[in-house]
């Protein structure tokens, strides 16, 4: 007799985190016990087994959403209404004093669905974008989906348990999904949105993958940059990694992609657990009105990057990473390496060359095969 994986999950992560298991938790596992008395002392055996497996894999906190080895979410849709629901009040009501006129909003990392359809139901006037990444299915057929698959089939389920007009709206969000890693250079499958989101919205990501990737949240202030129009505003809701709890730093990359810190407010500790990367953050930031031209400048430390043309370690060639300082002639950079889906930070120190700026003084994230193109330009004239 043991807890269903989820269940034993979700306890794994209310433990780590500090915090008390939620009563349909606490449900589950009386439901679950059948009145044996020594049921818990099993149940704790079960999630130190996980935990010692985890570190095992020298891995502090589980990928939730990326790792392929481990099942985290139901497929059963009332299960997960039930638990995403009240996730999505609360960020409702953080975003509604800011929502503007009609527009798009992007929803990052939307894994079921569920907390981007209520959006949708709260502010019908706007289209909501669901995004997450492209994880393919488990060979084994008894693995529940994830990723994609599971945003898309979410969002068909609740289509087809919905009544007009919410049905129309769940099939054209499903329609209209994408999938987004935000880690890539430039979002190409949101950039027909550039300039035009009402709100960008991104919660949980470093809860999830704070651990391997905790510099990603510039990665997003950068694409939300791009996405925004004038006076759009981005949400994000999430741990303290890379620096996300501290104001000053926030504010100072937020100024250099053209946004400004509305609201910068410390949400709650990670319980008993003593690591500040466990406590979260509130953030509100909004487009600000900036003249879009090209203007080059100089690398600085925080600056998100491309690495490119790299003999040693050609694999690193087109990632994306943060500057840390210039030492004899190098940057230091930490690298989102690897594939979509098992992201690390690595940290190098690469020359010059090996970077192009994916920053504007303008408040642009900049294309990188359009920098390339006027690194070329620059070289032509003084060649000619």
């Amino acid at each position: 007799m043991a807890l269903d994986a989820v269940a034993a999950k979700q306890l794994q992560m209310a433990m780590l985190s500090g915090q008390r298991p939620g009563a349909e938790l606490v449900h589950e596992i009386k439901r679950a016990s059948q009145g044996d008395p020594l049921f818990i002392n099993k149940v704790m055996e079960q999630v130190m087994k996980m935990t010692r497996e985890d570190e095992q894999q020298n891995v502090p906190d589980v990928d939730m959403q990326q790792d392929d080895e481990v099942d985290v979410l139901a497929t059963d849709i009332s299960a997960i209404r039930r638990r995403e629901e009240c996730d999505a009040e609360q960020y409702i009501k953080m975003l509604e004093p800011y929502i503007g006129a009609a527009g798009h909003i992007v929803d990052i990392g939307s894994m079921s669905g569920v907390i981007p359809s209520c959006y949708a139901d709260h502010w019908p006037e706007h289209a909501v974008i669901a995004s997450d990444l492209d994880i393919p299915k488990h060979p084994d057929p008894t693995r529940r989906v994830r990723g994609m698959s599971l945003l898309r089939e979410t969002l068909s389920q609740l289509a087809d348990d919905a009544s007009s007009p919410h049905r129309e709206r769940y099939l054209s969000m499903c329609e209209q999904s994408v999938c987004l890693d935000v880690l890539q250079p430039v979002w190409q499958e949101v950039g027909h949105l550039n300039s035009s989101c009402a709100a960008v919205v991104c919660t949980a990501l470093l809860n999830t993958n704070g651990f391997k990737t905790p510099h990603m949240w510039r990665n997003v202030l950068a694409g939300a940059a791009n996405l925004l129009r004038e006076e759009g505003v981005l949400l994000i809701f999430d741990c303290n990694f890379g620096g996300l709890g501290d104001r000053n730093v926030v504010e100072a990359f937020a100024h250099r992609v053209g946004l400004e810190v509305v609201e910068h407010a410390f949400h709650h500790h990670g319980g008993q657990n003593p690591r500040k990367e466990c406590d979260v953050y509130k953030l509100i930031l909004r487009r600000t009105n900036r003249i879009e031209t090209l203007v080059a400048h100089e690398h600085s430390s925080g600056d998100l990057v491309l690495i490119d043309g790299l003999k040693s370690n050609p694999k690193l060639n087109g990632k994306t990473g943060v500057l840390d300082s210039l030492e004899d002639g190098r940057w230091g950079v930490h690298i989102a390496a690897g594939v979509t889906t098992k992201r690390k930070t690595i940290s190098v120190r690469v020359k010059p060359e090996n970077i192009s700026s994916l920053m504007s003084s303008t408040g642009k994230l900049l294309d990188p095969v359009l920098v390339a193109d006027q690194i070329d330009a620059v070289m032509d004239e003084k060649l000619a």
